[in-house]
């Protein structure tokens, strides 16, 4: 994992600051406009698939994994940790808590809170043979669209600023990249348990939470395309590294367009699947 100069690292302190000011913003507006608006609550605020709901719902997944996981990267790891191979396991460990706590949050408010079932959103027990099809066929051109997507995005920046700017932000992303954390797994017993992790847990749990909870909460008070191109900025948003952001904002719209036409979340689950499963063994 490359070192990055102290000029990068400022400029990453300063953008992580940035974004958390602008989410603290948020919460703090949110929370005022809740608190005027109790006896009539808002569209955004209704008791039932609230926008609010999946706002805080998010934040408090990242929070609760946060706290669970942190002891097991120290136990298995070290923290800071010198140990590419153990710090690459630890984070395959904490893969299944995370997506524990994510499905959970989204099961708490839509059996808990809202009183409905999974299949409303979805979810059925077993997937239907097409489901598991569709999916598939839908995986294999997503891969396509994140391809020119990513293309097109390294073509841009080559052309506005130059084939060095490029290089130079491959490396202050690298870092933060997950393929370059888990690149010593991808061999062998590792390989396998960094495709299981990542290409079936992880796209489950990001499944529930960015298409069955925030895209459902985002259609009942928007329009249809409005709330498909919002969770899927915000699903791009969970992936840190800067110069593929527009592929997976790509990748998030067109996941959410599929589900919105389907209804289930099984064909985007075998999607999700497909389409990380092949960028896996591809690398």
């Amino acid at each position: 994992m490359p070192i990055l100069p102290p000029r990068d690292i400022h400029l990453m302190i300063i953008g992580f600051a940035i974004i958390t000011g602008i989410v603290v913003l948020i919460d703090v507006v949110l929370g005022f406009s809740w608190l005027i608006t109790m006896d009539t609550p808002r569209p955004l605020f209704a008791p039932k698939w609230s926008v609010v709901h999946a706002w805080f719902g998010l934040q408090a997944m990242m929070v609760i994994t946060l706290m669970l996981t942190f002891p097991i990267v120290e136990l298995i790891a070290g923290v800071p940790s010198d140990n590419p191979v153990r710090f690459a396991w630890a984070a395959v460990a904490t893969l299944p808590i995370q997506a524990a706590v994510f499905c959970g949050v989204v099961v708490f408010f839509v059996r808990i809170v809202y009183g409905e079932r999974m299949r409303d959103i979805g979810l059925r027990i077993r997937p239907h043979d097409w489901e598991i099809l569709y999916g598939i066929g839908a995986g294999l051109a997503g891969l396509v669209i994140i391809g020119a997507v990513q293309v097109l995005t390294n073509v841009t920046i080559i052309g506005i600023w130059g084939l060095q700017a490029l290089k130079h932000l491959k490396i202050i992303q690298n870092p933060l990249y997950v393929g370059t954390l888990l690149k010593p797994l991808e061999s062998g017993v590792g390989l396998v348990a960094l495709v299981v992790a990542g290409a079936v847990i992880a796209p489950f749990s990001e499944e529930m939470v960015f298409r069955g909870f925030l895209l459902n909460a985002l259609k009942k008070r928007f329009n249809p395309a409005t709330a498909i191109i919002v969770s899927g900025i915000v699903f791009a948003a969970f992936h840190l590294p800067l110069l593929y952001i527009p592929a997976y904002v790509a990748m998030g719209i067109y996941m959410g367009y599929v589900y919105h036409k389907t209804g289930s979340l099984w064909v985007t689950f075998f999607l999700h699947l497909t389409n990380n499963a092949l960028a896996f063994l591809v690398k």
